[in-house]
Order: C-alpha cells, then sequence, then structure tokens
C-alpha cells in the first residue's frame, strides 16, 4: 500500500464509473441520494477519488457549507478494506479541509443492534484519528447517524443548516 493520492471527480469524468459501482456496492438503495444526483451537485460539493497509484481505492462525497465540511459518504472497494487504506482516507480528508470543522457520521448504534459493538468500535477508532463524539445523533434519510468532529464541534442548527443547503442544491438541478 501506497501513499494515496485524490482526484477531484467531474460528470462523466475519469473515476465516475468506478465510484458508480463501489457507491452501490456499499450503500445499495439504503443511502437514498441517487450517484447521478451526487455527481450533477459535485460543483457545489466535494466528489473526492482516491487513489493507490493508479489503481482506484475509494471515495468520499463531502458537502461544504459555511465552514463545516460533512462527509456524507466514504467508501473503499470491498478487497482493500481492512489494509489501512480507511485511515489513510480519513487523514487525507483531515488535511483536505484543515481550518474547517470535519463532520463524520457513521450509523448510530442501537438497542438491539446486532452490529452494536462493530458501531462502537468504529467511533472508538474515530477517537484516535482526532474525531470527538458530538454527543448527539442526527437523522438524516430516516436513519440515525452519530455526530463526530474534528478541529471544533458543530450544532445541530448548523447540521440542520448545510443538510438544508444539500436539498436546495438537489432541487436546483
Amino acid at each position: 500500500m501506497g501513499e494515496l493520492s485524490t482526484r477531484k471527480i467531474r460528470p462523466d469524468g475519469e473515476g465516475t464509473e468506478q465510484m458508480r459501482m463501489l457507491y452501490t456496492a456499499s450503500y445499495g438503495g439504503r443511502k437514498t441520494i441517487p450517484f447521478d444526483d451526487l455527481v450533477a451537485v459535485s460543483d457545489r460539493c466535494d466528489l473526492i477519488g482516491l487513489y493507490d497509484g493508479d489503481v482506484f481505492v475509494g471515495f468520499f462525497f463531502t458537502l461544504r457549507h459555511k465552514g463545516v465540511d460533512i462527509i456524507l459518504y466514504m467508501a473503499i472497494v470491498e478487497h482493500l478494506r481492512r489494509k489501512g487504506y480507511g485511515t489513510q482516507a480519513v487523514r487525507i480528508a483531515s488535511r483536505v479541509y484543515e481550518g474547517d470543522r470535519i463532520v463524520l457520521l457513521p450509523d448510530a448504534p442501537g438497542v438491539g443492534d446486532r452490529l452494536q459493538n462493530t458501531r462502537y468500535t468504529v467511533i472508538r477508532y474515530l477517537d484516535t484519528l482526532g474525531f470527538e463524539d458530538a454527543l448527539y445523533r442526527y437523522h438524516f434519510l430516516n436513519y440515525d447517524y452519530q455526530v463526530l468532529c474534528y478541529g471544533g464541534t458543530v450544532s445541530k442548527d448548523e447540521m440542520d443548516d448545510s443538510m438544508r443547503s444539500l436539498r436546495r442544491y438537489l432541487r436546483c438541478r
């Protein structure tokens, strides 16, 4: 594994199809923003491909609004998971958005959730990378997410304002 590089993805540009396939495989119908809509708002949001040399290894999609950068989607190619690429991706995001407050939204652990221990493990691991639990959950597209912040806390009102901007961007297309 080498040092990852980033490439901004544009509609019909290099990496778009690889990203579409990974988005579909990673999120399926669960996250209901259609991929084409994400690509269409990439002039207002960041759609970043991650590469190890010329090999596509993953991506992240970030909503940027008033100094708050919310990473809504992040995925690593399945056969490359648990090899340090996710950690590199989080560190790259921290550098790319340095000076802003960054939010990651991992699935919130739920009572009776069969993946509850895994979800807590992810939250604890992100804590070691500098992300702090904001101590509230955010409900988005019918799911609850734990709000983790880097570079300062982001309030629920700021999250609401940012998500309203995303909805406006999506309606504009």
